[in-house]
């Protein structure tokens, strides 16, 4: 296979998706800082959380391997000027992208990342989910790479911009964060071990007959 795409390109390339996959979440949480009363953090939260654990990590691993499968590659790759072949050169099937991607990043995620490392020994350049899935990245435009570098920068500062105005939103809304805990505390706060469940006692004047 020619043209094999080199480790640190590769490690752009990663970094690149890491990135864009933080993105999202840091927008959103953004949006959730700026809630102005408890009813909006309340519907916020719940709705966002419910997105970020179920929804978007399976919205994002979908149309990766779609990019994988149609175009080459990841952000990553197609912003750095790789690409994902099989052996003979051809794309890979949206069912081997989504293999590679997903299933063999945790084979090679195993015993600290060796798959992971196993690029820089092997003289292909493959890692264990390459090795599994019999795909090669190969560099497709040389000069993309530098465009690639330049993104990274930029989209670091972009994810830098979000959590500090989101810490900035949150300092600011800090007297509606304390509502809702204080809230919370006074309805998980115990009733008295002498009055719970006991009537309230009626008044009793002595001087009356």
């Amino acid at each position: 296979m020619n043209n094999i795409a080199s480790p640190w390109k590769r490690l752009l390339a990663y970094l690149i998706d890491q990135i864009l996959f933080a993105i999202f979440p840091l927008l959103l949480i953004f949006i959730f800082s700026s809630s102005p009363d408890v009813i909006s953090v309340l519907n916020r939260f719940s709705s966002y959380l419910i997105f970020l654990i179920f929804a978007y990590p399976v919205v994002y691993a979908v149309f990766i391997s779609f990019l994988v499968s149609a175009f080459g590659g990841t952000f990553g790759k197609l912003l750095t000027g790789t690409k994902i072949v099989r052996a003979d050169g051809t794309k890979l099937s949206f069912k081997r992208a989504f293999f590679r991607n997903y299933i063999g990043y945790m084979v090679s995620g195993l015993l600290l990342g060796l798959g992971f490392w196993w690029i820089l020994i092997d003289k292909e350049r493959r890692g264990w989910h390459d090795q599994i899935a019999d795909t090669y990245v190969v560099v497709r435009n040389k000069w993309l790479v530098v465009l690639g570098a330049i993104l990274l920068v930029v989209f670091i500062f972009a994810g830098y911009m979000l959590i500090s105005a989101s810490i900035l939103n949150f300092k600011s809304n800090q007297g509606v964060y304390l509502t809702i805990v204080s809230e919370i505390t006074t309805d998980l706060k115990p009733n008295s071990p002498t009055t719970a469940g006991q009537p309230t006692p009626i008044p009793f004047d002595l001087n009356q007959p």
